[in-house]
């Protein structure tokens, strides 16, 4: 089971946890837009990519994660995940997510070689 994570703090992306076979997780950040793509059509490019299908009765997307070689499929109920990114775009509209960044101390720590953003 992959458990879905996201912030108004961190607008733009969706983390995602999942269970490794060695024990503990592996976490992967992925865009909320090209989640959301992904339940409409084919979506992503290199190391993350989601589409939607038909399992039996069900429909689903399909996110399929690559990594140095090795790939991983999940396959997440289509109703499920489009009521959960509805919630998320409560939390922070579509369109702006954006006007949440201080675009003064992004440009800052850049230059300052520091990681990640910072928000207002």
């Amino acid at each position: 089971m992959a458990a879905f994570h996201y912030t108004q703090a961190d607008p733009l992306a969706v983390r995602v946890e999942l269970p490794a076979p060695e024990g503990g997780s592996v976490t992967w950040m992925v865009s909320r837009d090209l989640l959301f793509d992904g339940t409409e059509e084919p979506s992503g490019t290199g190391d993350v990519r989601l589409w939607p299908s038909v399992a039996g009765p069900r429909r689903v997307v399909h996110l399929r994660l690559d990594v140095r070689g090795a790939s991983c499929l999940f396959e997440m109920d289509l109703g499920r995940l489009q009521d959960w990114l509805l919630d998320t775009f409560e939390l922070v509209h579509p369109g702006t997510e954006f006007d949440q960044v201080d675009w003064d101390a992004v440009t800052a720590a850049l230059l300052d070689g520091e990681q990640g953003p910072p928000r207002r």
